[in-house]
C-alpha cells in the first residue's frame, strides 16, 4: 500500500501558498485509507483549512476546524484539522 507523503501544504486559509509554522503534523505519511490529523496553533482561531497539491497549489481538500483547545503538552491552543476523507495518495 502507498503511503500519502504530505507535502501538499496545508493551510489555514485558501490565501496561503506556503507551509505554515502553526501546523503540528506527528508523522510525515498517511496510508491513504487511514485517519489523517493535523493540528493548528492559530491566534486568533481560524474556521477553516485546505490541503494542496504540491506541485501547482490546487486545493484538493477543504475542511472545518474544530473548536480550540488548550494542549498542556505543548502550551498551545490548538484546533484539529482532519482530512481523513482525503484518500488520494499524492506528495
Amino acid at each position: 500500500m502507498r503511503i500519502l507523503f504530505l507535502t501538499a501544504f496545508l493551510a489555514i486559509s485558501a490565501a496561503a501558498q506556503a507551509p505554515n509554522a502553526a501546523i503540528r503534523l506527528d508523522q510525515a505519511g498517511y496510508l491513504p485509507a487511514a485517519p489523517k490529523l493535523a493540528f493548528v496553533a492559530a491566534d486568533p482561531p481560524a474556521q477553516e483549512f485546505t490541503v494542496r497539491r504540491a506541485n501547482d497549489g490546487k486545493i484538493v481538500f477543504r475542511g472545518r476546524l474544530s473548536a480550540p483547545l488548550d494542549d498542556p503538552d505543548a502550551g498551545d491552543r490548538v484546533q484539529t484539522a482532519d482530512f481523513s476523507p482525503l484518500r488520494n495518495a499524492g506528495r
